[in-house]
């Protein structure tokens, strides 16, 4: 099981390893299994829940490992336009009620801001 710790450094004027709000660096140590070697490594953050995603994504990765799946590896997300984007999420809001004159402003302000003068199709 792996577990963050705070490398405290001046001017942090707290000793307890596992005290989240300062600004010092978190690092990552720790067992994945009862048998496997101790990993300490640095998580490159200064930010708790950071810390807490990258423990998280060792672990992850030590499973997929274990398991032979190279699918359970996260996947790449979907790439759409801004164009597809935008239309999207016209259609949502639309799905959602709300009133043609809101649209309109939304179309609007999602045209000149995000699709540089592209034509947002409903």
């Amino acid at each position: 099981m792996l577990s963050i710790y705070s490398r405290h450094y001046p001017p942090c004027t707290s000793d307890d390893i596992n005290y989240k709000p300062c600004q010092c660096p978190k690092r990552v140590n720790g067992l994945l299994e009862s048998d496997g070697p101790f990993i300490r490594r640095s998580a490159k953050t200064r930010n708790w829940e950071k810390a807490e995603d990258f423990k998280r994504e060792l672990e992850a990765e030590y499973e997929s490992k274990q398991n032979g799946d190279r699918e359970s590896v996260a996947l790449a997300p979907e790439k759409i336009s801004v164009k597809d984007g935008v239309s999207r999420f016209i259609s949502s809001k639309r799905n959602e009620n709300l009133a043609e004159s809101t649209l309109g402003k939304l179309k609007t302000i999602l045209k000149s801001s995000f699709c540089h003068g592209l034509l947002v199709r409903d």
